[in-house]
């Protein structure tokens, strides 16, 4: 029995030398592992550095504590001095080495962790960037009206498909028209002639009310295009005309508020006569003649409707627009007349009241008030271009029938788009 004792105190009693073997051998493979795995860390030079000093240090101590109060084998039983030597030396290396790696392992594992925050915070910096991007480019392309005009694309891809359906159509009645009139007196008169007949009387209906949808179609159709028109100029409105504009500023600032104001008006104003041109391209797209149905309302004039509005807005704000700088002039006339009085030291109370007149600011916002009710009245109203592209998409799928049930979608179709 072997007895390993330290500073007094019985740690352990191993069996056998063997045992003693196989406990050095194992504190020794330690210290291998240790030396082993220390470089596949991929420390720097200075970590390494600190790292083996720390470890020297560590297994110094260890060395000097061990040779101090440690003893292998039983009192007075002689020859305990190299065994204790063995297991001390042994001792210090291992504990030196595993110092040095839970060092370097502590380092290694505190750059992967601030890699790995950089790499989130860079994640998180890239979405938020990219969230900023698609609100911007979702407001860009609600004030450009992308919405407005790709269900006006919408639509006329649908009525494109109707119309197809109805050429089709067209082109099998007369087909059969032709082949009826091929037929002998016999012939017409016999079953082929009745069927011949039937299918041309159901082939006639189905064009009947295809057309109608057609009609209705295209006006609904070009009502959506002028509505995208007006409402994408509404959405490009300047907003709240009155900021900056008050009776306490001072003449200067006042005066630099209401050209700003008059400025944002001026382009709204272009980008009205920029709508009417295209307003005017638009024309060449109404719904002929041929295609409304008699029917329906032929006052129902989207274009002229567009129009009216238009000079409504244009009014309004055009009156604003005469009304900011009237103010604009007046504002600058007050400071011209505050420099010279401060200049030549004749500052009255009258003149130390600088900003807009208490009148003119009030006849302003009545002016933009009336601007902001015109532009409520000239609002189209919404139109529902997914129910029309619905309707029309079963209308052109109904077209093909051969059935009752496809005269009823028909039915309901010409309903829906009327």
């Amino acid at each position: 029995m072997i007895e390993i004792w330290l500073f007094g105190w019985l740690l352990t009693t191993l069996s056998s030398a063997l045992s003693l073997v196989l406990l050095l051998v194992a504190l020794t493979s330690v210290t291998y592992l240790a030396t082993t795995l220390a470089p596949v860390l991929g420390a720097g030079p200075t970590a390494q550095r600190a790292a083996r000093l720390l470890g020297l240090a560590t297994a110094a101590g260890t060395l000097l504590a061990t040779l101090a109060g440690m003893r292998v084998g039983s009192a007075g039983a002689g020859g305990e001095l190299i065994p204790t030597l063995a297991l001390s030396v042994a001792l210090a290396a291992a504990g030196g080495g595993v110092t040095a790696l839970s060092l370097l392992g502590g380092g290694a594992a505190g750059r992967r962790l601030g890699a790995a925050q950089a790499r989130r915070r860079a994640l998180l910096a890239g979405a938020k960037v990219q969230g900023a991007r698609q609100l911007e480019a979702s407001r860009r392309a609600f004030h450009e009206g992308a919405d407005l005009h790709a269900e006006v694309a919408e639509a006329e891809a649908s009525l494109a498909r109707l119309r197809a359906a109805l050429d089709k159509l067209s082109a099998t009645h007369a087909a059969v028209e032709a082949r009826l009139a091929a037929l002998d007196d016999a012939a017409a008169a016999g079953a082929l002639g009745n069927e011949l007949r039937r299918t041309r009387d159901e082939i006639g209906t189905k064009l009947d009310l295809g057309r109608r949808i057609q009609g209705a179609a295209a006006q609904a159709a070009y009502r959506l295009a002028v509505s995208a028109l007006v409402r994408t100029l509404l959405r490009r409105r300047p907003r709240d005309l009155t900021r900056g504009l008050s009776g306490s500023a001072d003449g200067a600032a006042a005066t630099r508020a209401a050209l700003a104001t008059a400025a944002a008006l001026d382009e709204f104003l272009a980008e009205v006569s920029r709508t009417r041109e295209a307003l005017g391209a638009l024309a060449e797209r109404r719904p002929t003649p041929d295609e409304i149905d008699v029917g329906l309302d032929d006052h129902d004039d989207a274009h002229g409707q567009a129009v009216r509005d238009l000079e409504a807005i244009a009014e309004a704000y055009g009156t604003v627009r005469d009304r900011l700088a009237v103010v604009a002039v007046r504002a600058g006339a007050r400071a011209d007349m505050e420099a010279v009085a401060a200049a030549a030291g004749e500052v009255s109370d009258k003149a130390r009241a600088s900003g807009i007149p208490a009148g003119d600011l009030q006849d302003l916002v009545d002016e933009v008030a009336r601007a902001e009710s015109a532009i409520l009245m000239a609002t189209p109203a919404e139109l529902d271009a997914h129910a029309l592209t619905e309707a029309l998409g079963r209308s052109a799928a109904a077209l093909g029938g051969h059935d009752g049930a496809s005269l009823d979608a028909l039915l309901q179709a010409l309903r829906e788009v009327s």
